[in-house]
């Protein structure tokens, strides 16, 4: 919607057209420019709800590794690496190459090489992955005292949760079967390393 934008454009030619053939335009420097935006914007895209207030929104994986393609950056993605910034391995994850990797740098100095920063700003996403666990599910890891079951937490997400819309569903897809029992492992790994170091919200710490 681009209603919200207005402006005003004076040219040395009555006509737009003209008055932009005597610019001398640095294509390099204006491709420089968007990419630096794309990755600042990306990286600290905001917790955004849809008119259902259910639809979350998770920033741009930036830095060295690879990464999960978050549904809505997907397009982006492939953009990116129709030019050579970054690669895809699978349909779901992607690494950034050494094409973007010094601008990347410059861009996002504590997101990009910084680890400890980057699990910061990965906190933040565990956390809403948590709290909208239905309490149907989340209930046996909530009563589980002690370290947290990462077998039963990954056959929960790989069930119930769906990455690329960021929703979970209480009814279990049969259809999948077995297949999906491993799926999250990740994810599960990711959510214990949370509540070892600052508790996830209603357990008991470790």
């Amino acid at each position: 919607d681009m209603s919200q934008y207005f402006g005003q454009i004076k040219g040395s030619q009555p006509v737009l057209r003209a008055s932009l053939a005597d610019l001398e335009i640095d294509e390099d420097c204006v491709a420089e420019i968007a990419l630096r935006h794309v990755l600042w914007v990306g990286a600290h895209f905001s917790h955004t709800f849809g008119p259902d207030r259910a639809h979350y929104l998770c920033r741009l994986p930036v830095g060295r590794g690879k990464h999960y393609v978050p549904s809505h950056f997907e397009m982006l993605i492939d953009a990116l690496s129709e030019d050579g910034f970054c690669e895809r391995v699978s349909s779901d994850r992607f690494y950034w190459t050494d094409k973007i990797d010094g601008l990347g740098a410059k861009v996002l100095p504590l997101l990009w090489n910084d680890e400890a920063s980057i699990w910061e700003h990965r906190k933040w996403e565990l956390l809403w992955i948590w709290r909208k666990m239905p309490l149907s599910i989340k209930g046996k890891h909530l009563r589980k005292k002690g370290p947290l079951d990462l077998l039963v937490l990954d056959i929960d997400l790989s069930a119930f949760y769906d990455p690329k819309t960021r929703r979970w569903r209480e009814a279990v897809n049969m259809a999948s079967g077995r297949r999906w029992r491993t799926a999250r492992r990740h994810l599960a790994d990711e959510l214990d390393r949370l509540d070892r170091e600052v508790g996830l919200p209603g357990r008991e710490r470790p």
